[in-house]
């Protein structure tokens, strides 16, 4: 695929896009739409948390 530099000056001003890299090549891509979020597990579960549900894992351990 294209070299990073060169698919970072075809974004768009105004965008939100996670990126694929392996062996320093860039390898994909995808556009993040305004209605979605990039978060990772641990986040989620605190988001959850201060929400005021309660997590459990599926072995019954409160997280």
């Amino acid at each position: 695929m294209a070299d990073v530099t060169d698919v970072i000056t075809m974004l768009p001003a105004n965008c939100y896009v996670a990126i694929r890299v392996k062996d320093n090549k860039l390898v994909g891509t995808r556009d993040i739409k305004d209605d979605e979020f990039i978060l990772t597990f641990k986040a989620l579960i605190e988001i959850q948390k201060m929400a005021g549900y309660t997590v459990v894992s599926p072995e019954g351990i409160t997280l």
